[in-house]
């Protein structure tokens, strides 16, 4: 409903037609009567994700929008703050209580905007973003990670994220699963795979902020290395994960990129430096450049 309505307003060809506000208000009288079990915020978070991705493009119909298929769209349900509130142990969005498995705590927080996701073997999950105070650990010192295959992160302290493998470690098994057709296992193999990747480099990222104040990691052209006969490797090492587990775990403000043409001459040069006592802000000017 909300999509059909983005796409009727945006057949105009004038450049104002790229916006979500006019199918926003024709939305808002239709989506009680249409499906009253959704939020009228999960109508305009979808029209303006559905105007977001057709003005990137620059075309009237998005082809990865599809209902059924292999290549079928995942559910995903956004709300907006407030639509989702914590009520006696329970998710209360629309006037139903959803079950979670709290592990985090949830009561303790206010709920921000958010959404509900499924993947590829149709669990469905709850993300919410929480308002959490920024605690630093008290940490001066500092490191650099210089990213690898044959490791994928090696820190100037010499800790190391060894290259698991874990794509290449289950490839004879996938490749079985997908001869035979068994869609169901190749969805749970490469479902395992991410979850050993992501157990891995959780670990090693934990180790890595709880010891230190600043980081510094070097920016390697991924786009560029998936396009070589090393692109297998590139992918199944994780720097992106890697980055981002670094990014919410630390403030941004302390986490740097590092030109990777200087890694090789700058990182070794991190121990010296923490020796010395060298400050974050000195530290910062030095690799900022």
């Amino acid at each position: 409903m909300p999509i059909l309505l983005s796409f009727r307003r945006f057949q105009s060809p004038a450049p104002a037609g790229f916006t979500a506000r006019p199918p926003r208000s024709i939305c808002k009288s239709h989506c009680k009567d249409s499906a009253p079990h959704l939020h009228s915020h999960t109508y305009q978070e979808v029209i303006a994700e559905h105007a977001k991705k057709r003005k990137q493009f620059k075309t009237d119909k998005l082809r990865r929008l599809c209902s059924g298929g292999s290549k079928r769209a995942l559910g995903w349900i956004p709300f907006k703050v407030g639509s989702a509130v914590w009520k006696n142990g329970q998710v209360r969005y629309n006037g139903q209580f959803f079950k979670v498995w709290d592990s985090d705590g949830l009561s303790q927080y206010p709920f921000r905007s958010g959404c509900f996701s499924e993947d590829a073997r149709g669990r469905w999950y709850f993300n919410v973003a929480v308002s959490v105070p920024i605690q630093h650990n008290g940490q001066a010192s500092a490191i650099g990670i210089d990213l690898g295959l044959k490791n994928n992160a090696t820190c100037s302290d010499g800790v190391k994220l060894e290259a698991s493998q874990f794509y290449r470690a289950l490839e004879p098994k996938l490749a079985t699963a997908q001869r035979v057709g068994n869609q169901k296992q190749v969805r749970t193999i490469h479902a395992k795979i991410k979850n050993r990747r992501k157990d891995a480099i959780h670990t090693f990222t934990n180790l890595i902020t709880r010891s230190h104040g600043m980081i510094v990691v070097g920016d390697v052209s991924r786009s560029k290395l998936v396009k070589t006969k090393m692109a297998k490797s590139v992918l199944d090492a994780g720097w992106f994960m890697l980055k981002t587990q670094l990014t919410y775990v630390k403030s941004r403000e302390i986490i740097y990129p590092l030109f990777e043409a200087f890694g090789a001459f700058l990182l070794p040069v991190f121990e010296c430096l923490n020796r010395c006592d060298v400050s974050q802000r000195l530290l910062r000017d030095l690799v900022i450049v």
